[in-house]
């Protein structure tokens, strides 16, 4: 996933899509940097001019506080307490913009203003609980 962000193609969503492709007509945002920071991952995205990111900017400008949520898939098994435990195969696609993450902490933070289509946001992801989140969005989805 470092690599599309490296690239400039790592785009995200204005809500989980139905499909684990990253289709370019949904995107709203482009993640512009992605880093550990302990047990946390920091990100810097980029609102875009597109129709979603519209979207988006008028939720921020009326002062509406989203969320980010990751994108994977990959499959779990059950271990011998019935947690679910979810397997090496887990492919990172990207983090969309929810209005209600599963990582309480994963929120947007920045003063919105009105030239908020240029604006870069910080969203802090507590990795400790980033599988429960990825193992949520499977569970849903199946």
């Amino acid at each position: 996933f470092q690599q599309l962000v490296s690239e400039n193609r790592a785009y995200g969503s204005l809500d989980h899509p139905e499909s684990s492709v990253i289709e370019l007509g949904n995107a709203c945002h482009l993640i512009r940097e992605l880093k550990w920071d302990g047990n946390r991952v920091i990100g810097q995205l980029e609102v875009l001019n597109t129709s979603k990111g519209k979207d988006l900017q008028e939720i921020l400008k009326a002062g509406g506080a989203v969320g980010v949520s990751s994108r994977a898939f990959g499959s779990t098994e059950r271990n011998e307490m019935g947690e679910e435990i979810v397997n090496d195969d887990l492919s990172m696609i990207t983090y969309d913009i929810v209005a209600n993450p599963s990582v309480a902490k994963a929120i947007l933070n920045e003063s919105y203003d009105t030239n908020i289509s240029n604006k870069m946001f910080l969203f802090p992801i507590d990795q400790k609980k980033i599988l429960n989140s990825v193992l949520d969005n499977i569970i849903e989805k199946y």
